[in-house]
Order: structure tokens, then C-alpha cells, then sequence
């Protein structure tokens, strides 16, 4: 949702009648988004579901299906704003060199954490607190970061001669 300019999508809002708080704007497109991810059409006490169920969307606020639903239209449709921002969504998935990116992303993580674990034999996190286990986590990358660069120059002084 960052990569996308959310803002032209939520330019006209209308105030409400009796000036109460209204739900963040974005959190709602946020919500109405992942909503028609899943099953396409939606009803709205479905989303009412999927907003409890799935809390952050809404900053731990649980809106009724009430406040999801237009005033004179019961039905929630898609309108051409959420197609054009869906098309772009899907060009950024499926460009092919991002695509390649991210599945290289995912398999580096996933050696450079099973490598970190097996050659530091640490089975869990010693700290308690985010953030002594934030320190933790950040001490134990730039110590594999620099071993790899220590291992690197070894091998490239080895072959040199």
C-alpha cells in the first residue's frame, strides 16, 4: 500500500452531518481492498468479519457493517477507482524481474536465518523486551554480515596467491 498514491483515491469525503470522529480513510480503502482480495464481491457484514478477525487493518477498531455501507446503497460494488488501483497493484506483482527479486529475497532469508541458527547454535532469543530483542537480532546479523565479508576476503586473498 505504500508503493500506491492512496490520496487520489480519497480526495472528495464528505463531512458527516453530526461532526463525530470519523475511521481513517486509508484504513478503510485498506479493509474494502483486502475484503475483495479474497472473494471478489463481498457482503458487508463479511468485511464487518474480516475486520474483526483482522483487527490491524483498523488500528484495533471493530467498525459495524453500518459504518461500511453507503447511506443509499446497501450493495457494495466496485467502482472504477479500486479497478484502475487493482491493475496497478497486479503490474507491480507481476513485473518479471520483481517477481525474480522477491523469490531471491525469500530464499536468502531463509539460509542466511537456518546458517545464523545452526552456526551460532542458538535455539531462541535470549532477551526479553522488543527492544533488547531488536539489539539482540541487530547484533547477531552484523556479526554473520561481517563474518561473511571476513570469509569473502580470505577467499579472494587465497586465490590472489
Amino acid at each position: 500500500m505504500k508503493e500506491i498514491n492512496v490520496n487520489k483515491y480519497l480526495s472528495d469525503i464528505p463531512s458527516h452531518k453530526l461532526d463525530r470522529i470519523r475511521y481513517n480513510p486509508v484504513n478503510m480503502l485498506k479493509t474494502v481492498l483486502f475484503g475483495f482480495m479474497d472473494e471478489g464481491y463481498i457482503s458487508l457484514q463479511k468485511l464487518e468479519d474480516n475486520c474483526k478477525v483482522n483487527q490491524y487493518l483498523m488500528d484495533g477498531k471493530k467498525p459495524s457493517y453500518r459504518i461500511l455501507k453507503k447511506p443509499d446503497n446497501k450493495k457494495l460494488n466496485l467502482n472504477w477507482e479500486l479497478t484502475v488501483l487493482h491493475e496497478e497493484v497486479l503490474r507491480n506483482l507481476t513485473d518479471a524481474h520483481k517477481l525474480l527479486l522477491r523469490r531471491d529475497r525469500a530464499i536468502q532469508a531463509k539460509g542466511t536465518f537456518r546458517i545464523m541458527k545452526n552456526d551460532r547454535e542458538s535455539k531462541r532469543i535470549v532477551r526479553r523486551g522488543i527492544e533488547s530483542m531488536m539489539v539482540e537480532v541487530i547484533l547477531v546479523s552484523i556479526i554473520h554480515n561481517l563474518c561473511k565479508y571476513y570469509n569473502k576476503q580470505r577467499r579472494a586473498c587465497s586465490k590472489a596467491a
